[in-house]
């Protein structure tokens, strides 16, 4: 009887094991999730499946907090859309794949907290659309994606997004043909502004350099800049208006470690919000200035 059992185990294991061998392509139409047991259950009902033919939405409304049942996909052969995801804090279960024959739309993501789990992503054959997601603070994870299958490109009211200069952004603006809206936090705020720290992507992101502050703020006549380095470093502060136009930028200079302090008085310039923007070999940070 034991010897029995132990066979049939043995037998389920190469089966299984056998059937594993031969992934497959699946929903030609494509596919629509609202619930999160139809994402829980996709490989039950879609064994082997690695690949959607078709797209893949998850769209408003929506109960989705976890995409770990799409963890087999490497292809989705349509457009990818998740909107309005209100419990969904990662986008981890899409670790694996590694193209999409459509669009890229992530919209209304309230707490989605970054796009670390697209980090295989290689190719897209349409818009790249990344817009009101309040939480995300960069676009590390898309670093990878061939910028010449990209279409358009949307970032706009991602309320946290600071950090747009990764490289496959930085390549695709880098086209003279680039469709591009950008308008996101300090730092991605505008086309300029990415565009300028793009030229300096060799720069990663902040690191060992402490968060900018100014005081007064809001100022009438001239307000200070203060700055912490955590070691030896080659520095530069730029000072940009709301069109993205640099309205004061000191020289690059080498710096010791400690505190450092900048007073700037833009006496001919109008009153509106400023913001300042630090580059170092460490990192880059940025603050907003308002001149009444």
């Amino acid at each position: 009887m034991e010897q029995g059992i132990r066979t049939v185990i043995l037998l389920w294991i190469l089966l299984s094991g056998v059937s594993g061998m031969y992934a497959q392509s699946c929903l030609p139409e494509g596919i629509t999730f609202t619930t999160q047991s139809q994402i829980d259950s996709f490989q039950i009902l879609y064994p082997n499946c690695t690949e959607i033919e078709g797209y893949v939405h998850i769209p408003y409304p929506n109960s989705v907090s976890s995409l770990q049942g799409l963890n087999a996909i490497t292809a989705i052969g349509g457009e990818l859309l998740i909107s309005d995801c209100e419990e969904l804090p990662t986008l981890s279960g899409l670790n694996n794949l590694q193209s999409i024959g459509g669009g890229l739309s992530l919209i209304s993501n309230n707490n989605l907290l970054n796009l670390h789990a697209l980090q295989n992503l290689r190719a897209i054959s349409g818009g790249l659309t990344i817009s009101w997601n309040y939480r995300i603070k960069s676009l590390s994870g898309i670093d990878s994606l061939n910028t010449e299958t990209i279409a358009t490109l949307h970032m706009i009211y991602n309320d946290s997004l600071s950090w747009c200069a990764v490289e496959s952004i930085c390549q695709y603006l880098e086209s003279p043909n680039a469709s591009v809206s950008i308008q996101n936090a300090i730092g991605c705020d505008s086309l300029e502004v990415v565009k300028e720290l793009c030229s300096h992507n060799s720069i990663p992101e902040q690191q060992s350099v402490s968060q900018l502050s100014a005081y007064p703020n809001p100022f009438t006549t001239s307000t200070t800049i203060e700055f912490e380095l955590n070691g030896k470093s080659k520095i530069q502060i730029s000072i940009y208006n709301t069109m993205g136009e640099v309205v004061y930028q000191t020289e690059e200079r080498l710096m010791l470690p400690g505190s450092h302090i900048l007073t700037w008085s833009p006496g001919h310039l109008p009153t509106g919000l400023y913001y300042g923007v630090l580059k170092s070999e460490d990192g880059v940070s940025a603050v907003n200035m308002v001149k009444q």
